[in-house]
């Protein structure tokens, strides 16, 4: 989760190129410019151009797998060049297939697969890619700091100086590569003056951050833990008071 392009790792900047790139060529208003690279565009004839925008724009598929598949198979079947070098620009892999894409992913994702899990591993990718758009839609906007949707998403650290009505902080034990930051300062929240060294910087930052997030809320503010309290169930309730459990 993060604003910065170059942060998101490789797979998740592979997905956000793809999003960008069929969230562009939906939309009619969407400049060439935005489209296509200058290199792509420049030796065309305004014939060709429209024949190469009118056929990206025939990709289709409600979900990114259907869309990438749609995409690879005119890759496939189309005899114009100038399609394939925006494709080959879009997903920078040596062979374009459907086959090769979940292979790239599979090697990124899952380096060390067992030859048993193979077909577990290639499940989980295609289920990545079968996520609901919308929430595609959602880390998108995120990404690029759109907030027109009722609700906004946020990390921790992103809403430091932003005020909301209503705030829902989701919280889990692990933060990052901490795999055990907020049941830590729960724990410690009653003995925090016999805290020393690297004990007391670690909980001082996860009080600091708790502070920022929190304090966001201008109305309502409800925390959403998906982690079992049951061992530091009391430091929450001296903080939050009440603990509900969520009904499905």
């Amino acid at each position: 989760m993060s604003h910065d392009l170059s942060k998101l790792g490789e797979i998740p900047n592979l997905l956000y190129r793809l999003v960008d790139f069929k969230q562009k060529i939906e939309n009619p208003k969407t400049p060439i410019i935005d489209i296509l690279s200058e290199k792509t565009y420049k030796h065309l004839t305004f014939a060709q151009l429209k024949e190469l925008i009118a056929l990206l724009r025939s990709i289709n598929g409600r979900s990114l797998k259907d869309f990438v598949e749609s995409m690879l198979q005119i890759y496939s079947e189309t005899e114009v060049q100038n399609f394939k070098i925006v494709i080959d620009e879009l997903l920078d892999l040596e062979v374009v297939t459907t086959e090769s894409l979940v292979d790239y992913i599979l090697n990124k994702l899952f380096p060390n697969v067992e030859e048993d899990a193979l077909e577990s591993a290639k499940q989980t990718i295609y289920e990545i890619l079968e996520i609901d758009y919308a929430e595609y839609i959602a880390w998108y906007e995120f990404v690029n700091k759109i907030e027109n949707q009722e609700i906004i998403y946020h990390t921790y650290h992103g809403t430091k100086g932003e005020e909301y009505e209503n705030v829902v902080i989701v919280m889990q034990n692990d933060f990052g590569r901490d795999r055990n930051k907020f049941p830590y300062f729960f724990n410690n929240y009653s003995n925090e003056s016999t805290l020393t060294g690297n004990n007391q910087e670690k909980f001082v930052n996860t009080k600091n951050l708790l502070y920022v997030s929190c304090s966001r809320a201008i109305k309502n503010l409800r925390i959403f833990y998906i982690d079992d309290i049951s061992d530091f169930r009391a430091g929450i309730e001296s903080i939050f008071g009440d603990i509900y459990e969520y009904q499905i």
